[in-house]
């Protein structure tokens, strides 16, 4: 049941958006990034109010042809938010929304201009990839 909780701490920490504190995700994540339902929801729903979370993104259930986005509930002092996707559910669970493919200005992939030989020589090979997100490292 933590597999969403996990994939949304690690989206958080790779765009620099920190997740909600209010917020608690129940979930399992299927390998196209929908969101699975688990067993005891109700039970973990009312764990996760005690521990004074106000808002709880879990899967949806029943319509799964829904396509109108997370739905929320409010019951005995939480929000229960649906999401049937992980993107639905960062969007949900971070302080902000992620950037959309417009937005963002972070790193960009650098190659090598080279000749169309050299391009089938090195098909398997792509250490000359540069990835440049214009700081300085420094390790340690």
């Amino acid at each position: 049941g933590s597999d969403l909780a996990v994939a949304i701490a690690a989206v958080s920490s790779l765009v620099g958006i920190p997740c909600r504190s209010d917020t608690c995700f129940v979930g399992e994540v299927g390998l196209l990034g929908e969101i699975r339902p688990v067993h005891s929801l109700e039970k973990r729903i009312s764990e996760a109010k005690r521990m004074g979370f106000s808002r709880i993104v879990t899967p949806t259930f029943g319509d799964k042809n829904n396509k109108f986005g997370p739905r929320e509930v409010s019951k005995g002092g939480i929000t229960q938010i649906m999401c049937d996707t992980v993107l639905e559910a960062v969007n949900c669970g971070l302080v902000k929304k992620l950037p959309t493919k417009s937005t963002i200005s972070g790193p960009k992939l650098k190659r090598p201009k080279r000749s169309t030989t050299q391009k089938n020589d090195a098909m398997w090979n792509n250490d000359d990839i540069i990835l440049d997100d214009a700081e300085d490292d420094f390790f340690g």
